[in-house]
């Protein structure tokens, strides 16, 4: 018994100083001492993980290190930290992180979670096919704009009651990516659609012919498994961010009237109340435009992209990360950096806005996160919410429901690990 305890001992010291021998030529960011096992799990408000990283920034600085239980993980927090990484550094931090649950999941691939050349093959594929079905071209305004017919009728039919507007932002939202991804659109009431939404996963079909496209090397990428992961990823992640941010827009609208009444006004002026909106118009709606993009800075609503990692041994900012390097580029903190934004606590459109009222766009806008691993999507995201917001605010004026005053509304957002409206009712009574 003694002899077997000492072998393990032994084993067990040798894995270590071997782990040791081999990793002591690199020099990780100092942060919080870790406890056997857990590391610092233990220091994280599982209700909002991301502001606890944010407030450990403040004690070890931008660039730190975090043990998610065993795996030393680096946090970069703030505009500077981030854009370092991700742009400066794009290929030394392009790497998908490994995270367990994602990789059981995806299996690797798929143009989220995919590694590679295989994940470089899909995001190309991807593009080029998006660009195919209109994505940047008025074929897709108009593909918007007759989805949004729709969703006009469905605010209407509560006659300026208050309701929840969760369920007919997301079928609106999740049929633009379906007429993409599938071919179609759904009715609302579709019982069909309606489980689709609530499971997000029964949409695994794809055109065949695709799949005998091959690299310079032979080796097919183009499998059921890899396009069924990428038309999954289109759809929950081109459904999920639009509509909460959609979500915000309305909620915040309600709870600041004179800056729904600026908006609105705007619009009257710039499209009237005769024609529907087009992404052709943003360039002659600025205070539009800047409330938008403050939805999107306030709302917040992926604080932590998906996880990073290091492709290679890279000296970083004083450090020398090993290949492998688990990342967490906090790209929340630079919507809220103190040294890039005015008032970064606050709603203020005026953060893209200059003293003539002309719209800017600052560096440290990142919703989208950064580098080779920026959201392909980010396109066509962006024309959904300024259609829909734009159309919504020219028909409906959003307001609390009776007995409770724009004051009373909460914009507090509920806890999880991205930032989502708590839930609400608003009234949407026509103009």
């Amino acid at each position: 018994m003694v002899l077997l305890i000492f072998i393990f001992l032994f084993i067990l010291f040798y894995y270590f100083y071997s782990k040791l021998q081999i990793t002591k030529s690199f020099k990780f960011p100092p942060g919080p001492v870790p406890l056997p096992v857990i590391g610092n799990l233990h220091l994280l408000d599982f209700r909002k993980p991301y502001a606890t990283l944010i407030q450990l920034s403040e004690k070890y600085g931008p660039v730190y290190t975090f043990h998610m239980g065993m795996t030393k993980t680096v946090v970069l927090i703030g505009y500077d930290a981030v854009k370092d990484a991700l742009v400066n550094y794009a290929d030394e931090f392009g790497e998908r992180g490994r995270v367990p649950a994602f990789d059981r999941f995806a299996q690797g691939n798929g143009v989220s979670f995919g590694h590679g050349e295989s994940w470089r093959q899909m995001r190309r594929f991807t593009i080029a096919t998006l660009k195919d079905f209109g994505m940047g071209r008025s074929k897709l305004d108009e593909m918007m704009l007759e989805e949004s017919t729709y969703l006009i009728e469905v605010f209407k039919s509560h006659k300026g009651q208050p309701f929840d507007n969760s369920s007919a932002l997301n079928a609106a939202i999740s049929n633009n990516i379906s007429s993409i991804v599938f071919g179609k659109r759904f009715d609302y009431k579709d019982e069909t659609f309606i489980l689709l939404l609530k499971k997000l996963s029964d949409f695994f079909r794809v055109v065949g012919h695709r799949m005998t496209q091959r690299d310079t090397t032979g080796i097919n990428y183009f499998h059921d498994k890899n396009l069924v992961e990428t038309t999954a990823t289109l759809f929950v992640a081109g459904t999920e961010t639009a509509t909460r941010t959609l979500r915000w827009s309305l909620l915040l609208m309600a709870k600041y009237p004179e800056i729904q009444k600026k908006v609105q006004n705007e619009i009257d002026k710039v499209v009237g109340s005769e024609r529907f909106p087009s992404t052709k118009d943003r360039k002659n709606l600025p205070y539009c435009n800047a409330v938008i993009h403050e939805v999107q800075r306030f709302s917040n609503v992926v604080p932590l992209s998906l996880q990073h990692e290091t492709a290679a041994d890279v000296h970083f900012r004083g450090y020398f990360l090993p290949k492998g390097t688990q990342v967490i580029a906090c790209i929340g903190s630079a919507l809220y950096d103190k040294t890039q934004w005015a008032t970064p606590d606050k709603f203020n459109p005026s953060h893209f806005l200059d003293t003539k009222g002309n719209f800017v766009l600052p560096d440290a806008f990142l919703p989208f996160s950064a580098g080779r691993r920026i959201c392909l999507g980010e396109a066509m995201a962006k024309a959904e919410i300024f259609i829909f917001f734009v159309v919504l605010l020219q028909k409906f004026a959003f307001v609390p429901p009776p007995g409770i005053t724009a004051k009373d509304l909460d914009i507090e957002s509920a806890p999880g690990t991205s930032s989502k409206p708590k839930p609400h009712k608003l009234c949407a009574v026509l103009r």
